[in-house]
């Protein structure tokens, strides 16, 4: 049934056009003005809306400021739905000739939709006061009417001006609209023929008369209006489909399937076509039919990607995952690197990630960003999968790079908080979160994640609530039910874990992570034996996976049998030759054997299969600079850089190698020029800073760190308060830095680091005994630290 905001919908997506010749001269500039405005009109009317934008925009061209092409390309976005540029079309109109009274109705019109009554009333009266019985304005004045409440003073202004005007659609809809919101099913279709009748072109009331014949169910007068819309626009590909909705709630599948054939007779080519009638085959008959058909139309047109890609998601969705990959393979060996090709990889590569095969995965990401640097789809999984390894940082920018060009998406304002929820930064986490519950308060996703910041902040009773709510309404939700034991594991609190696990994996017996999970929690029991067997029983599910194989190979270490690991290791890697992940773990169950030659070989084994993969790059960097070797390190990330330019993580990780070999003014460039390319890299910022401050003894590099931490003075991340801190420290500002200190030494009061810099705030301002106090404590933990003399030098002066 009709309610009152949908009568005036109904009113507000009618659409008038008055036909109007430009002002033109007897030709040249004017004659071309004219010609593209009238066309553009004109195809408007006639639904070929592209062109119509086409004309528009010559037209402006001509004549930049001329009103009325603003006000025909603000109808052209009101047919498109698109009511912000619509908006500013009709604002700009208005702007060049306050008497284009059309366009200052519109604009009330679009005021009274997003529910500003005072501006819709105020636009209607001042067209009213200049042309009293302006019919658009009086329609606008009886909308809002309506809207306030005066339903009777709406019916009768709209009535009359029906009555002397039945050409003013706005009116006709409302008024319809309100006479079915009244249970007058009669009287409304009345209006609406009359409407009809007088306006021959409006798709609009022909549509809510459609409306008003399917809320009764009479679906035959709904068929009849159908044909007589795809009568007139044949190419509108929108009235076959609800034609073909209409006939089959009607019972009629067959002729709803000749209808959407005919579509497609019509404009062969159009692969959207194909799309919607394989749509209709596998919700109206059987995913057998859709299949035959795909396959049908695929043998004709070869070349068209978008039908293997539906037929690929109609076989993955019917659990046929073999004849899924071969579909994606296909598309990549006939379109190469074209952009099928490359959302064939990236399709392919959630498909292997799905079913435990992650090192294909990012060897087929890799080749998509290769080309395409920028391919969302490609980065988000990226970033997926380095957050499931740990590499937050990775993660982080790649989902920041998705959100530029998605920037309202939940789904990754959601990972990108997981990403800095895993990086130790909540605050971060909790402020992208903010965004997408705003948008999507209701969102399971976005409560899970609020769940895990909440047990993050140690509100694990608030943590566990939020969860129960989502598993409330989805007892198998998969994320809330994995958080949920990893917080009940936090507490040691076992048996509610293992339960929570185990109700994970009967809703998923397939699943490879739940076993995973269980493994990991018995053997933080030291229950050995079952932690053995649910790791083992996640490789079957899921073969070479890495996390599985990772956690047999502890399981051996703790039972000190290192020898088993590295046999375990093997075995897997003699069943899948390119695990590339598996040579990484091998690589550092050798090296802590100290079987140096062997790990080494291990790690550069790992890095010439999945040369694509930054992680493997830095694991063999690490263990040469741990072995001492710097310049080969740094020759190992050079290496990835190569391969992967500006990849954030390597950028990083060379930084700190230079820094860590005591290359620092390398160390300083290079963080400088991630800085420098990623201006929001919080981790570069923080560790450009801290370089800055240890290394250097002039102001101007401790004014230049103060600049790049100055945005975490409201953070609680101990480590980039401290960093602000220390900055105001060496700058002599020693009340801001101890007020900063404080805060960090309050978030992680045993880093001794942090103790250090609060007391040596302390000493400088005069507070002598609290200056004793957190130097004391610094030194208590019998750990090396930077300035450790100084603080024993302060101590014995007393």
């Amino acid at each position: 049934m009709f309610e009152m905001k949908a009568a005036l919908k109904l009113a507000l997506g009618a659409t008038a056009i008055a036909m109007m010749l430009a002002a033109s001269g007897c030709g040249g500039k004017q004659q071309r003005l004219a010609g593209h405005l009238e066309k553009g009109k004109s195809m408007l009317e006639s639904g070929e809306i592209d062109k119509a934008r086409i004309e528009i925009k010559n037209a402006l061209q001509i004549d930049p400021k001329l009103a009325e092409a603003y006000y025909v390309a603000g109808m052209i976005e009101e047919r498109q739905r698109e009511w912000q540029k619509a908006f500013g079309h009709f604002q700009r109109a208005v702007e060049l000739d306050p008497a284009q009274h059309r366009a200052r109705v519109r604009l009330g019109r679009l005021y009274l939709f997003s529910g500003d009554v005072a501006r819709a009333e105020a636009s209607a009266a001042q067209v009213l006061g200049e042309q009293p019985e302006d019919m658009g304005a009086l329609s606008l004045k009886a909308a809002v009417r309506s809207t306030t409440g005066d339903v009777d003073g709406a019916m009768t202004l709209a009535a009359s001006i029906v009555d002397r005007d039945a050409t003013q659609t706005d009116a006709v809809t409302l008024l319809a609209g309100l006479k079915f919101a009244r249970g007058d099913s009669a009287g409304a279709e009345q209006v609406l023929l009359k409407g009809i009748a007088a306006n021959s072109g409006d798709t609009e009331l022909r549509l809510a008369l459609i409306a008003l014949y399917v809320s009764g169910k009479e679906l035959s007068k709904a068929e009849e209006q159908y044909a007589r819309l795809i009568e007139k626009r044949p190419a509108e590909m929108e009235y076959r489909v609800g034609l073909a909705r209409v006939l089959a709630d009607a019972g009629d599948l067959a002729k709803a399937e000749a209808t959407l054939r005919d579509a497609i007779d019509a404009q062969p080519d159009d692969d959207r076509r194909h799309l919607l009638l394989a749509d209709f085959l596998a919700s109206r008959k059987t995913a057998a039919d859709a299949e035959s058909f795909l396959l049908a139309s695929i043998q004709a047109r070869p070349k068209a990607y978008l039908l293997r890609f539906s037929l690929a998601t109609l076989k993955s969705r019917n659990g046929k995952a073999d004849e899924t990959e071969k579909i994606y393979r296909t598309i990549i060996e006939q379109d190469r690197l074209g952009p099928s090709a490359l959302r064939a990889r990236s399709e392919l590569a959630e498909l292997r990630l799905r079913r435990g095969r992650p090192d294909e995965a990012f060897s087929l990401l890799a080749e998509v960003l290769k080309e395409n640097v920028h391919d969302n789809q490609a980065l988000m999984l990226r970033g997926q999968l380095a957050l499931e390894r740990g590499d937050a940082m990775s993660a982080i920018g790649d989902f920041r790079s998705v959100l530029k060009d998605q920037p309202n998406s939940v789904p990754v304002m959601t990972q990108l908080a997981r990403a800095h929820l895993a990086n130790g930064e909540p605050e971060l986490a909790r402020e992208t979160l903010g965004t997408a519950v705003g948008l999507y308060p209701d969102q399971t996703e976005v409560r899970v994640l609020m769940a895990e910041l909440k047990a993050a902040s140690a509100d694990l009773p608030g943590a566990i609530g939020e969860l129960n709510l989502v598993l409330g309404k989805d007892p198998k939700h998969y994320r809330a039910l994995e958080v949920k034991a990893r917080i009940q594991a936090s507490e040691r609190n076992w048996k509610a874990a293992e339960e929570s696990l185990l109700a994970l994996r009967k809703a998923y017996p397939e699943d490879a992570r739940a076993l995973q999970s269980l493994g990991t929690l018995y053997r933080a029991q030291k229950r050995l034996g079952p932690a053995t067997e649910a790791y083992e029983a996640a490789l079957v599910r899921a073969p070479g996976a890495i996390e599985p194989l990772t956690g047999l190979a502890n399981v051996h270490l703790a039972n000190n049998k290192p020898q088993a690991a590295v046999d375990r290791i093997e075995q897997e890697i003699a069943k899948s030759p390119n695990n590339f992940l598996a040579y990484a773990l091998l690589g550092r169950i050798e090296a802590a054997r100290k079987e140096y030659d062997k790990a080494q070989a291990a790690f550069r084994k790992a890095v010439s299969l999945s040369p694509g993969v930054p992680g493997v790059h830095v694991e063999l960097s690490n263990f040469l600079l741990e072995r001492g070797h710097s310049d080969e390190a740094v020759a190992a990330l050079q290496a990835g850089l190569k391969r992967l330019p500006g990849d954030a993580g390597l950028s990083l990780q060379l930084a700190e190698v230079y820094r860590r070999s005591s290359a620092t003014d390398k160390a300083i460039s290079a963080y400088e020029e991630i800085v420098q390319r990623d201006p929001g890299n919080n981790l570069a910022a923080n560790n450009l800073a801290n370089v800055l401050l240890d290394v250097r003894d002039d102001k101007p590099s401790f004014e230049r760190a103060r600049q790049l931490t100055q945005r975490f003075e409201r953070s609680s991340n101990p480590a980039h308060l401290d960093t602000l801190g220390w900055a105001h420290f060496r700058l002599g500002e020693y009340e801001k830095a101890i007020a900063l200190l404080q805060k960090a030494v309050g978030l992680a009061p045993q880093a001794v680091i942090l103790q250090f810099h609060l007391g040596m705030a302390l000493h400088k301002k005069g507070d002598a005994a609290m200056a004793k106090v957190h130097l004391q404590k610094a030194l208590a933990a019998k750990v090396q630290f930077p300035g450790i003399e100084e603080a024993r030098k302060i101590l014995v002066a007393g």
